[in-house]
């Protein structure tokens, strides 16, 4: 049974077309990964399905596409907006959820006092049962439980429960949200990259919760292991078009190589047929006694539908990160730092950074990765101990989700402010290694994805000379083939990397 049809969803920005006439359906407890490049308008879809967005008019008939869902059915969407007001506490946050079961249960209270004093009023009686089927049918008198047992698998506990939500970081914030919407249970849950934000362990944990997860799920993900445990579907947006493969991220990459394969011969064949027809057409035309023939060929030349080799998918980026340092060298001293806000994040610890140095920086939302790289630049104050520099250093940072351009409307703008000296030619030459081609060097920043904002921050990034690059979660919204760009180029890069993901 379909719980949800997505019909001829066309979006445009301006004159950009970014799609047309997509249509998707989903059906029930159906776990599918919605994937593509970066760019491709995944993101966009989502937002068409949950209504974000408004759909453009599909060509000649000037009507916009449909976004159907199954009666009595609900949608719930992973984003920011899921968390409704930061000043409140983690509890008061959560509590939002149960607001109606909050009610019935003070509902409850009244009618139980009420029933003492008049035991044979039929009205209270009515409405006392009533309310009480209602709220076993719900589970409204264990809903706290229910809030202890989802937060404390994303890692939260009882202390953490009057925080403010201000006071967490990034990915809690994340957690924080994922939470509210599974004790939400919508019929279709909706996540754009899952996984952005998420540690180790939760990741873990929330890949079998959805396994088990009763309801349909379309998730968008660049993450080939997650998607590969979840999936039961695949459909790939490429070439403004929507194909769908049965199975994981694995069986995707079968069927779509065979596909193609099969594809390629049946064009060939096609090609040698086509070429036989031109070749008669243009030696028999001219010479009347053949003409006849000739025609008749036209006709079937006319008829043939030709098979289109799909666009060459993108081309692996060519980045490279240039750096003055060509020698082994002491770059930092951390004396016996320790780093925290109100408590304690990180407890004293002392090491060498070498210009050679590879470091990941791994660890629970929440345990101060972002701040230990902060403090490395001089924007946290330490609790204790110093950071000795042995050299002046040109630090890179990358900081987490920092899509903020300061100057600049379009990639190309963002680029010669930064580099004015820059040709025009050098300027679409170097966006061209990250994957901005052609018109996209002049899309509006605000219409760009969000992994093309990450990569439009490397293209700016490897214009410095860095000695040292403090990256926070780089791969975060990147399609597989820019992330397999990235790593080449920083395992080519010779100096310092401090990399939280």
């Amino acid at each position: 049974m379909s719980i949800l049809v997505a019909s001829n969803l066309t979006k445009r920005f301006g004159v950009f077309e970014l799609f047309s006439n997509l249509t998707l359906t989903i059906n029930a407890g159906e776990r599918v990964a919605l994937i593509g490049a970066n760019g491709t308008g995944k993101t966009t879809l989502l937002k068409l399905i949950i209504g974000e967005e408004e759909c453009s008019y599909n060509g000649e008939d000037k009507k916009p596409g449909t976004v159907s869902l199954a009666k009595d059915k609900r949608i719930g969407y992973l984003s920011q907006k899921v968390i409704s007001n930061i000043e409140n506490s983690l509890l008061e946050e959560v509590l939002t959820v149960f607001a109606y079961h909050i009610k019935l249960n003070q509902e409850f209270m009244l009618l139980t006092k009420q029933l003492a004093s008049q035991p044979n009023d039929k009205k209270i009686i009515n409405r006392y049962d009533s309310v009480l089927l209602e709220m076993e049918a719900i589970g409204a008198f264990d809903y706290l439980y229910q809030i202890k047992t989802i937060l404390s698998k994303f890692g939260f506990t009882e202390s953490d429960y009057q925080r403010k939500i201000s006071s967490f970081s990034g990915g809690e914030r994340t957690k924080i949200s994922f939470a509210k919407l599974i004790l939400n249970r919508p019929d279709l849950l909706i996540l754009d990259e899952p996984t952005n934000h998420l540690d180790v362990s939760t990741i873990e944990w929330l890949t079998k919760y959805l396994l088990s997860y009763p309801g349909s799920i379309l998730f968008v993900s660049h993450d080939r292991y997650f998607i590969d445990d979840v999936a039961t579907r695949i459909v790939e947006l490429e070439n403004n078009q929507l194909t769908s493969y049965k199975g994981n991220y694995d069986q995707y990459v079968t069927m779509k190589k065979n596909n193609a394969e099969m594809l390629l011969r049946q064009f060939k064949v096609q090609q040698k047929q086509i070429e036989k027809l031109e070749w008669f057409i243009k030696f028999y035309k001219p010479k009347p006694r053949f003409a006849s023939r000739a025609k008749d060929r036209e006709k079937k030349l006319a008829k043939i539908e030709r098979i289109s080799l799909p666009r060459t998918s993108q081309a692996k980026l060519k980045m490279k990160i240039e750096t003055p340092l060509r020698a082994k060298k002491k770059l930092l001293f951390l004396n016996q730092i320790s780093l925290g806000y109100d408590n304690v994040l990180i407890d004293p610890f002392s090491f060498y950074l070498y210009s050679d140095d590879r470091i990941a920086i791994m660890g629970d939302n929440g345990t101060g990765k972002s701040t230990f790289l902060r403090a490395i630049l001089g924007e946290v104050q330490l609790k204790e101990g110093t950071i000795e520099t042995f050299r002046k250093l040109n630090i890179g940072y990358l900081k987490q989700n920092d899509f903020v351009f300061a100057s600049g409307n379009n990639p190309y703008d963002v680029i010669t402010n930064l580099r004015p000296l820059m040709s025009k030619t050098l300027v679409r030459s170097h966006l061209g290694k990250f994957g901005f081609y052609g018109e996209d060097v002049f899309k509006a920043i605000s219409s760009l994805s969000g992994g093309e904002l990450m990569r439009l921050n490397l293209a700016k990034l490897v214009l410095e000379d860095y000695e040292l690059l403090l990256l926070d979660e780089p791969t975060n919204n990147l399609d597989m083939l820019t992330k397999e760009s990235l790593i080449e180029a920083l395992n080519a890069y010779k100096g310092a990397l401090l990399i939280v993901s």
